[in-house]
């Protein structure tokens, strides 16, 4: 398979699900019943024909067969990935890129299986601290997600940019010596490297002068 324009693939790493998302929950009104059990009481319909819908009924409520998918996909960058990885939070990806990636699906045991590279050519990064800092970073080309079989477990290759403008004494205190430097305002490149399982990424962070020179 090949991703067409405006496919989007979302995954949201988190194992808690509300009761409300299960559409085999029917939430009833004891009124209606009771209304619907006294309707029914007064029924003439011929016992042959209820017992022909109960049947078909039956037949519509048979569990469904047990089935193995497969899919090999080549990502292509009219894909957008949305990685949902603080649901709470807001932590997320989002991303266009290229990669070939392998699905697996088993009904029997729900197991889904992703394996392959995912190499990111544009994207944002959503990075949230607490409810306190709240930032959209840009990731850079090259960035990848690779699957292992779990996509639970997949490891992260990002590197992010934040770009603001900042007066260099606020950075370094050795500035302050310097009349004109320290009521310089530059662009600065905060930079953040996310690492590792996506589960318990290692987050770490640097600074870019893309108009300074040594």
């Amino acid at each position: 398979m090949t991703t067409g324009p405006k496919s989007t693939f979302s995954f949201v790493l988190s194992d808690r699900q509300e009761a409300s998302e299960y559409n085999f929950i029917t939430f009833r009104d004891k009124t209606l019943i009771a209304r619907r059990d006294s309707i029914e009481a007064l029924d003439t319909t011929p016992e042959a024909v209820k017992r022909f819908k109960k049947n078909i009924q039956k037949m519509e409520e048979a569990s469904s067969s047990v089935y193995n998918l497969n899919f090999d996909v080549n990502v292509t960058p009219d894909m957008k990935i949305i990685l949902v990885m603080d649901p709470d939070g807001g932590d997320q990806v989002t991303a266009y890129g290229n990669g070939n990636l392998h699905m697996g699906y088993d009904s029997s045991d729900e197991n889904l299986v992703m394996r392959g590279v995912y190499t990111v050519e544009r994207g944002t990064y959503n990075f949230t601290l607490q409810d306190i800092i709240i930032r959209d970073f840009t990731i850079n080309s090259g960035s990848s997600i690779s699957f292992h079989g779990s996509p639970y477990s997949a490891n992260l290759d990002i590197t992010a940019v934040y770009t603001t403008n900042a007066n260099l004494s606020d950075l370094d205190e050795s500035f302050l010596q310097d009349k004109e430097l320290n009521r310089t305002n530059v662009p600065v490149q905060a930079l953040l490297k996310v690492n590792g399982d996506m589960h318990n990424p290692e987050l770490s962070f640097d600074l870019g002068f893309p108009t300074l020179t040594n």
